[in-house]
């Protein structure tokens, strides 16, 4: 958790480093982790990891439950057939996420909020804009949920809607490399560090706990950044650690049956060697030949067969203290991972590519997160790309995310971005005889004949939109009567759809426009009319409906569906 006072220059920024139960001067993040007993939270971050044990959770009978890595609940795509073997309390799957996000941001606020107060008396709330990072895999319904939550968990709305900002993960890492520079992975031409160069392209590749963020940018002259296409995997750092259990842990534990019923029995014995490891998966590189000694504690050894300890012992040369992972095995969790991550670098490589006008210099490459301190991810990337892209990391790619959210804060450089679909909602157009299918024919008695599912785009995909840049259509009643304008959203890949049932198109997670036009009631049809401003450039969708008889701006209810 980082902050900037307001008048002192971007680059001056502290970093909160006494996290309850971190480590001061060290951990400059907390993890997002939440013990609940029931609904309440009874402990969060660091301290939620080290109250599990001694609570029992997550064991039969047990009302209290650690979970962790909870956001990737909300990932478009979720592992939900994937069996769950390893890291004990992943909640990669929750049905209901956003209760977990609200209770876990509730205490992250009054963390920062009484921390920022001791630093600046007199401080009041709406003197601070607060930045919350997000993944770019999440669409609209994933933010907006974020959004929600966050609101509920303290964090302010601010007159104008602007105290509270959402930044991609990637957007971030970009806001603070700028700054920062980089670091090749591979020396070219001897050279070992470098900067974003302006008038160039680059590809950041957020490779963080649970997901691998990418988001594809220009820079233009001044050093702004145009977001021309991004994606995102729910598969990174987290997912080694299941593989090394499904491949390694499993088998050297006693085979399938035997680790279900540790995993019941000693899930913090579990945690505890994973723990282990994920502090030596570090050590990995692509010639490494050390042998990693997880330590086999008695809280786990207690409840191994005689027949596992015998099996272990005989297999580790009479060492009946630790559990040896050889290098192939270690390099062997990662494997499972990286070709997942090297496909999703290739697609968007190519679609940068495609989008090039000119034949212009390679892309770079640019990793960060936790997981970018991988040596052994770092070289798979970059040999992988050799030829075809210069590979760089950032000088600390675990604080990227947080120092870069202070940037873009402080100020936002992303000036446009590429639309990924083509958005627009149901309406009704002049029904073509011959055309338009019978089945969407609407008399309206005011209109007459109409074709009620037409695809009215806001914006096209592909198209590159400004931040600044405000859609703006105008709509009118169809029924005398009618006392408000509902409007379902609607996306495709598709450029130029025409109905909203094509194939491919969906409707935008469930998201609903409700205008209440009851003050305009009295006036002829024709004044009853209703301009719907809408922006797309920046993290989040931005709507606002206004009356066209007085100017009116209008209360909009912006809904999405839950789950």
């Amino acid at each position: 958790m980082p902050w900037i006072p307001g008048k002192e220059q971007p680059g001056r920024i502290s970093l909160f480093e006494t996290w309850p139960g971190g480590r001061p001067g060290i951990d400059v993040k907390t993890p997002t982790a939440v013990l609940m007993n029931g609904d309440h939270v009874v402990a969060w971050g660091f301290q939620a990891l080290t109250q599990a044990v001694r609570s029992r959770a997550n064991r039969p009978g047990s009302g209290v439950r650690l979970l962790h890595g909870f956001k990737m609940s909300l990932a478009p795509k979720s592992h939900a057939d994937t069996e769950r073997t390893s890291e004990i309390g992943l909640a990669d799957n929750e049905p209901r996420p956003e209760k977990l996000i609200e209770g876990f941001l509730t205490h992250v606020y009054a963390t920062a909020l009484s921390e920022l107060r001791d630093r600046f008396p007199g401080l009041r709330e709406d003197e601070v804009r607060w930045c919350i990072t997000v993944p770019a895999m999440w669409g609209d319904r994933e933010k907006h949920l974020v959004r929600q939550a966050a609101h509920r968990a303290g964090f302010p709305r601010g007159e104008n809607g602007d105290q509270l900002l959402l930044a991609l993960e990637p957007d971030a890492v970009a806001h603070n490399a700028q700054v920062s520079g980089v670091q090749y992975v591979l020396d070219v031409d001897g050279q070992t560090r470098g900067s974003l160069e302006r008038n160039s392209r680059f590809m950041v590749v957020d490779a963080g706990g649970g997901t691998i963020d990418i988001t594809c940018y220009h820079t233009d002259e001044h050093g702004y950044l145009a977001e021309v296409d991004r994606d995102g995997i729910a598969q990174s750092s987290l997912y080694v650690n299941r593989a090394l259990t499904d491949l390694v842990l499993v088998d050297r534990l006693g085979g399938p049956d035997e680790f279900r019923r540790l995993r019941k029995d000693a899930p913090h014995a579990l945690e505890e060697l994973l723990h282990e490891w994920e502090i030596a998966k570090r050590t990995v590189t692509a010639d490494s030949t050390d042998t990693i000694w997880l330590s086999l504690k008695m809280s786990l050894a207690k409840h191994l067969t005689d027949e596992v300890i015998d099996r272990i012992t005989d297999s580790q040369d009479g060492d009946n203290e630790n559990i040896w992972i050889s290098a192939d095995e270690a390099r062997s969790a990662f494997d499972a991972v990286i070709p997942d991550i090297l496909a999703l670098i290739d697609r968007k490589l190519a679609d940068m590519t495609a989008l090039a006008d000119v034949e212009e210099k390679p892309v770079l490459v640019l990793m960060a997160g936790g997981f970018a301190e991988s040596a052994y991810l770092r070289h798979r990337v970059a040999q992988h790309l050799r030829g075809r892209a210069v590979v760089a990391v950032t000088p600390q790619p675990r604080v990227d995310v947080v120092e870069g959210a202070v940037r873009f804060a402080y100020n936002p450089k992303v000036r446009a971005r590429r639309a990924q679909y083509t958005y627009g909602t149901d309406t009704c157009m002049a029904f073509e005889h011959g055309v338009d299918p019978i089945d969407s024919l609407y008399r309206s008695p005011l209109s007459g004949d109409n074709c009620n599912k037409r695809f009215a785009v806001f914006i096209n995909a592909g198209d590159l939109v400004p931040v600044t840049h405000e859609v703006r259509h105008h709509y009118y009643p169809t029924e005398p009567t009618q006392d408000a304008l509902e409007f379902d959203f609607y996306r495709t890949k598709e450029r130029n759809p025409r109905y909203v049932d094509n194939e491919g198109c969906e409707e935008f997670s469930g998201c609903k426009l409700v205008v209440d036009i009851t003050e305009a009631m009295h006036l002829d049809i024709d004044k009853r009319g209703v301009t719907l401003y809408i922006k797309f450039g920046e993290t989040e969708l931005h709507v606002r409906a206004v009356l066209d008889f007085n100017g009116k701006e209008h209360p909009v209810s912006l809904q999405f569906s839950t789950r």
